[in-house]
């Protein structure tokens, strides 16, 4: 495998690590044997490269827009897998157009393209690509722990799978508190004709607001749409806590993923996601958020 140059694109990252856990639970439900349980240890990854080898004939299979459901909950599960051993994030690769996996800094590591290991799994049919990587990984974290006891790696949580801390009760709840009595002076000021009843068909008319006010994510970024954008993501939260269910949230700026306001045991597989990064993603993909709520409801 080749080395993976990288560069920023964070509005594909972000995308990205919103749908990891989703893509995760369609491969478990309808993409594989249903005596396979995926439980991010090393025999479900030689599991898994059995079950693509039996599906794929050769590295050409995988481009197959049919696949694409299979392809992409592997790549989510095999990242994922990866860095509950390593620790580490997930970036992207533009060059490739695909998420990357990158272990904890510390171990010194080359960041791994999932897709390219997958495509070298179904080239050599030996069964053994995925946990060789594992391995490998595995083998760093076992070295540097050796020497340095009091060191453990770190993992960028993912939405959905990883436990986010929960701090700053206070902020919460004056945040919550201020949406709240503000929202219609939001509702005036920016879609005073539409109809904003919480309900799932209220979210078109927020994704139709949204791209007309901030059309790009640096309009979102921008100061002067940092009233408009709150409220955006208080109504969406809270469209999604009345409906599926969920608790608001709030995690510092020493969180790994930055400072903000988000929800937990969101629908009957208690997720968690950040509202404000759902309107970042459906900029970029018309019907997100109506899809979303489809999903975590079901």
């Amino acid at each position: 495998m080749g080395a993976v140059r990288m560069s920023v694109n964070e509005d594909r990252l972000e995308e990205w690590v919103q749908t990891v856990q989703p893509l995760i639970m369609h491969l478990e439900a309808f993409q594989l044997p249903r005596d396979m349980k995926l439980d991010f240890g090393p025999a479900s990854l030689r599991r898994l490269e059995e079950v693509a080898l039996e599906r794929f004939a050769g590295a050409d299979d995988l481009a197959d827009e049919g696949e694409q459901g299979f392809v992409d909950g592997a790549v989510a599960y095999v990242g994922e897998t990866l860095m509950r051993v390593a620790g580490g994030s997930w970036i992207w690769d533009s060059d490739s157009e695909s998420p990357v996996a990158r272990p904890d800094a510390e171990l010194g590591l080359a960041p791994v393209s999932v897709r390219q290991l997958l495509v070298a799994a179904a080239d050599r049919r030996d069964g053994e690509q995925l946990g060789a990587v594992y391995a490998t990984w595995s083998a760093a974290v076992e070295e540097l722990t050796a020497a340095q006891p009091s060191w453990r790696p770190v993992k960028e949580p993912t939405p959905g799978l990883d436990p986010v801390a929960r701090t700053d009760d206070a902020h919460l709840v004056g945040w919550l508190a201020e949406r709240s009595a503000g929202f219609e002076a939001w509702e005036s000021a920016y879609a005073p004709d539409d109809t904003w009843d919480f309900s799932p068909e209220s979210l078109d008319a927020l994704e139709e607001v949204l791209r007309r006010i901030t059309p790009t994510g640096d309009a979102l970024e921008d100061p002067a749409n940092r009233d408009f954008v709150e409220g955006a993501a208080w109504y969406l939260g809270e469209v999604l806590r009345r409906g599926v269910g969920g608790e608001w949230f709030y995690r510092d700026a020493d969180s790994a993923m930055g400072a903000g306001e988000y929800l937990d045991l969101v629908g009957p597989r208690h997720e968690v996601l950040t509202p404000s990064v759902y309107l970042r993603v459906v900029l970029k993909k018309p019907g997100f958020l109506r899809q979303r709520y489809v999903r975590l409801s079901s």
